[in-house]
């Protein structure tokens, strides 16, 4: 049986139908099986705008043995705008694809699920508690633990805190929250990329490491736990200073290094390039996998959307065993 995969298209209003269009209908995808999850108007407007004849079979059922099939969700058009009346609608058709997409996955249906991008401030205007994919799929799979990855190719960054102010972090960052992440994340890399022993560097909250205070959150935090983890046999290092971890971690030295926020992460993650980066969720039932870049409302419609992130994140998710 070929690999199942899902792909939701994503802010209707922004660069997810081109991505889709453009990604599925130009490659050839041996041996596995998609299901487009949404607008059919939509789709099919977005494919003549690119010159591009549908290549899909419309249905209620994802395909099991090769092709591609559009499943219906949400409400049906053929255009939708960036603008403020029309959000409610866009934020309709984004739920109705995630949830349909998700609850094939949870059946058995689908091997892994590819999102494109969504705004999660129009998002909001109907599910106001929304943070973004990883938190919401993690709640509709029954409050597991979600672990963020981004992948360059260079290197694995995990979260440790998601889409959190930075004024929350320090306060968030408890022992518990790093041990479990840490735990999701080593089992993940031995299930997913067959890494037996992952190598794992934990990069700290604070100016190198935490030298500069004598009650940081690197010495009454971070420290036990790695030592704890160290004593039981894993190969974990650190808290290291951050602005030295990531150069060093391109040379392979680490399979994958902690990052306790957002955004020390992700400038780390992103800065080869957008085109190379992937988000790949860890801790659910399911894979999940996303380009590591947004809707591009300023690019919709224009064909010049790069689509070797949303590429990467197909190949990813198609791959009988993950690999960077």
């Amino acid at each position: 049986m070929s690999r199942r995969i899902g792909i939701t298209l994503g802010e209707p209003a922004g660069i997810g139908p081109e991505l889709v269009v453009r990604t599925l209908g130009k490659n050839v995808w041996p041996d596995v099986s998609f299901s487009v999850y949404g607008s059919p108007a939509l789709l099919e407007s977005t494919a003549r705008a690119l010159h591009i004849d549908p290549f899909w079979n419309v249905s209620n059922n994802p395909p099991q043995n090769g092709g591609i099939t559009l499943i219906p969700t949400g409400p049906d058009f053929s255009e939708a705008r960036n603008d403020e009346r029309s959000k409610p609608l866009r934020a309709e058709a984004v739920l109705a694809m995630l949830d349909r997409a998700f609850d094939d996955c949870l059946n058995g249906l689908l091997s892994a699920l590819v999102t494109a991008p969504v705004d999660k401030s129009v998002v909001r205007c109907v599910r106001p508690d929304f943070t973004g994919h990883t938190e919401y799929l993690a709640e509709r799979a029954g409050g597991v633990h979600p672990v963020m990855m981004m992948d360059n190719s260079e290197i694995r960054v995990v979260l440790v805190t998601n889409h959190l102010a930075l004024r929350d972090v320090s306060k968030t960052v408890t022992s518990e929250l790093l041990e479990k992440t840490i735990r999701v994340t080593v089992t993940s890399l031995r299930n997913m990329f067959g890494i037996e022993k992952p190598k794992v560097a934990v990069a700290g909250l604070n100016p190198h490491a935490g030298e500069i205070v004598t009650d940081s959150e690197e010495e009454s935090i971070f420290k036990p736990v790695i030592q704890k983890l160290r004593s039981d046999g894993w190969a974990i290092e650190g808290p290291f200073s951050a602005d030295t971890l990531f150069p060093l971690a391109r040379n392979g030295r680490w399979d994958v290094i902690l990052s306790p926020y957002h955004d020390q992460a992700l400038v780390a993650a992103k800065y080869p390039g957008l085109d190379k980066v992937v988000n790949i969720t860890l801790g659910l039932p399911i894979l999940r996998v996303s380009p590591g870049h947004g809707v591009a409302y300023d690019l919709a419609g224009r064909d010049e959307a790069d689509v070797r992130s949303f590429e990467r994140a197909l190949r990813i998710a198609s791959a009988k065993r993950l690999v960077p």
